[in-house]
């Protein structure tokens, strides 16, 4: 499904990537927010230094040697990505779903584990006709009740969509779950999962002739070997207070 303030890829899409390349940088996107830290932790397991990275100021680009990190949120970082203007990005599957930009989806990196679902009032019925679904996913949203044959009235919101239900703007919600504590603050508990969700590295689909640097590919490589050590070190560690995760 294509959003009407997309991004056209092909408008100045090989310029951008060219002048990255011949300026002998790799610029990788780094989504802001609840990807960052492990996104961070993997890619310096990965031997890269990501010194100053989230940058204490307001600077959003961090360079390091033959690589530049450019933080901003993950629907831009797919746009940017979609564009060619990254060589790679750390995107969740969430957004990929959501925007489905014109990407080449290299690896599941396995970090920022959560769940879409749907949420709401204990003993909300999902059947119900004209049901209000508050979400920062009106897309993802959308295709889930029609999948089900439900005619829904969809609420976009970019956040906070957990208080939606208690001042009665909405029914339910569809959003990003962690642990279930926020759920449960709002009084809300999770009526259906729509899918688990993962960060992805992604690149460009044009002009991937950069993908074959021996740079590029050793580090995928080393992503994809490194992975699993990251992950499971993240899951015996991990301790959040927060339920639903901010892009």
């Amino acid at each position: 499904m294509v959003s009407e303030s997309r991004v056209d890829p092909n408008v100045n899409s090989r310029p951008v990537a060219q002048a990255t390349r011949m300026a002998g940088l790799i610029r990788i996107g780094l989504s802001r927010g609840y990807l960052l830290a492990p996104a961070t932790r993997l890619l310096s397991a990965a031997s890269l230094d990501l010194t100053g990275v989230p940058p204490v100021d307001r600077s959003l680009v961090v360079r390091r040697g033959d690589f530049e990190y450019v933080v901003a949120r993950s629907s831009d970082v797919a746009s940017l990505t979609e564009l060619g203007a990254l060589e790679l990005a750390v995107v969740g599957s969430d957004i990929l779903a959501e925007r489905a930009p014109t990407v080449s989806e290299l690896l599941d990196l396995g970090i920022g584990k959560c769940r879409l679902v749907v949420a709401g009032p204990a003993g909300t019925q999902l059947r119900a006709a004209g049901l209000r679904v508050a979400t920062p996913y009106p897309r993802t949203a959308a295709r889930y009740f029609e999948d089900i044959g439900l005619a829904v009235e969809i609420l976009a919101l970019s956040g906070s969509s957990e208080v939606a239900p208690s001042i009665g703007v909405a029914d339910v919600i569809v959003d990003l779950v962690e642990t279930g504590a926020t759920l449960r603050a709002n009084g809300l508990v999770v009526l259906r999962e729509i899918a688990a969700c993962t960060a992805r590295l992604i690149a460009p689909c044009r002009d991937r002739a950069h993908l074959d640097a021996p740079l590029i590919d050793a580090l995928i490589e080393r992503l994809a070997v490194m992975r699993p050590v990251v992950v499971s070190v993240a899951a015996t560690s991990r301790v959040s207070d927060e339920t639903l995760v901010r892009v």
